[in-house]
């Protein structure tokens, strides 16, 4: 109780937004430390953790913590909470830029292959559930990291599993076996992305074809986005086919739309749409999907809904604005340049220095202290792109002033990887400020997205820069026009 006290009494929020079993599982181990603590037992510092704890960026909640419990604090037992309140910080914040930046691309495109392998087998559009890749990404980071120390997996639903989900689990772990060769893979962990896309093949089930509604919301433009948005995440299937008063969705075809969602009684039959609240509550949740289900499996699907051209025109425009803006602030000093590492200077730090030192200045402060960070980063996972001679590198940090997006092509191979064997020819390098804006941090994340894409890698390796950023401005100008607030 009392370290609960003590998390609720820092109001930062985070708490709020992990999921019960992974809150309740902080404040056991947590529990359990200061307990042990109490009762001087102390755990043994590992090399790994007395290593890390030099690197690490000292917490500013650690030393909140330790006030409130006077005990002595080793530093092994330091790093041990802090660990602690950075993983679960990192999860709640449930992005899926921060999901990339911490695990990289690799863990992306595994992800996406994996999708694809069962998808095959069992002959079901798993690559069009977003939910499904999402989880996916969000669960394999950890998980590989334990299969890959050696840790033991218990799955106590297992033989449940087996026996509900017996011809997925048989292609989860055929996709699995052919996906990962190198890493013996157990059935308890097979059985967990078992559960991932069973849920996926009941919500495919569900709503064989997607779901459009009008949302009627009288109560304010912040209102409406906010249930926009929790419908978008909680129920994908929903198509939204815009926001309108219900003097506008009156006069809609009744034929060009499945179902209209509302936060306001309205004057027509109860069975002609769904009160929900801005909130959309758990039970609220379920009571909509318990009332589309027969729509979804019984109703032809509607013709094109066009969105009203007079509907929220200046909202539409500061939208575009804010992301075009963000678009042309990334791409505008992207550019190639040609590294001479000539003189032997071809080890990672003198590489990285020396791109560095290329940019324009202004950009950067303190380059030394961003090298130092893409090392860390490179030493945590290769950041070189599967079956290419691209690399990745790239960081957040307060000393870079604005995002920076470019290619640098090495005039000797430079060898990375965890054996030092694979050739690099061409390094990507994407910075950005600590702070920053939303439609930033989605623009950069979508550049990097790109790299799953064979095109990407092509333009990158062999092309100039015009080209280059034109195929770029190609693939986020659709970005722009396929973001599901476009149709608001």
């Amino acid at each position: 109780m009392s370290i609960e006290k003590l998390l609720w009494k820092w109001k930062e929020g985070w708490p709020n937004r992990l999921p019960e079993a992974a809150y309740t599982r902080l404040l056991i181990r947590l529990s359990v430390a200061v307990t042990r603590m109490q009762q001087n037992h102390w755990i043994n510092p590992s090399d790994r953790m007395v290593a890390s704890a030099g690197e690490r960026q000292p917490h500013p909640r650690l030393e909140r913590f330790m006030e409130a419990f006077e005990l002595e604090w080793p530093e092994a037992e330091k790093e041990y909470v802090q660990k602690l309140l950075d993983d679960v910080e990192e999860y709640a914040a449930d992005d899926s830029a921060i999901l990339l930046e911490k695990y990289g691309l690799e863990l992306a495109e595994t992800a996406v292959d994996l999708i694809r392998a069962v998808g095959r087998r069992m002959d079901i559009p798993f690559d069009q559930d977003r939910s499904l890749l999402d989880g996916l990404i969000r669960h394999l980071g950890p998980a590989l990291e334990r299969l890959r120390e050696g840790k033991a997996i218990r799955n106590p639903l297992l033989a449940q599993i087996k026996k509900d989900y017996e011809p997925l689990f048989a292609a989860v772990r055929e996709a699995a076996d052919e996906i990962w060769r190198d890493l013996v893979v157990p059935d308890e962990e097979i059985g967990y992305l078992v559960m991932h896309f069973g849920a996926s093949v009941e919500r495919w089930q569900l709503f064989p074809r997607n779901v459009r509604a009008l949302l009627v919301c009288t109560s304010g433009i912040g209102s409406s986005k906010l249930l926009a948005v929790r419908i978008h995440k909680e129920i994908p299937q929903i198509e939204l086919v815009g926001h309108y008063s219900w003097y506008e969705a009156a006069r809609i075809p009744q034929d060009r739309y499945d179902l209209i969602i509302s936060t306001v009684d309205l004057p027509v039959e109860p069975d002609r749409y769904i009160k929900i609240s801005p909130l959309l509550t758990r039970e609220e949740k379920e009571k909509l999907l318990a009332y589309i289900r027969t729509i979804a499996a019984n109703k032809p699907s509607p013709s094109a809904v066009k969105p009203s051209d007079d509907h929220g025109p200046w909202e539409r425009l500061k939208l575009i604005n804010t992301y075009t803006s963000a678009i042309v602030q990334v791409l505008d000093s992207f550019a190639v340049y040609s590294l001479d590492l000539a003189g032997g200077n071809d080890h990672l730090q003198a590489v990285l220095t020396a791109i560095l030192a290329r940019l324009p200045k202004g950009m950067l402060q303190r380059e030394e202290t961003i090298v130092e960070r893409l090392i860390q980063r490179e030493k945590y996972g290769s950041q070189i792109i599967p079956d290419s001679k691209l690399a990745l590198f790239h960081t957040r940090s307060e000393w870079v002033r604005k995002p920076v997006v470019s290619l640098f092509r090495l005039s000797a191979p430079l060898m990375l990887g965890p054996d030092g064997t694979s050739e690099v020819r061409q390094i990507l390098l994407m910075l950005a400020p600590q702070s920053l804006s939303r439609p930033i941090l989605e623009v950069l994340s979508e550049v990097s997205a790109m790299l799953l894409l064979p095109e990407t890698i092509r333009l990158l390796e062999e092309e100039e820069a015009d080209k280059i950023k034109s195929f770029l401005s190609l693939e986020l100008e659709t970005f722009l026009r396929t973001k599901w607030e476009w149709r608001e």
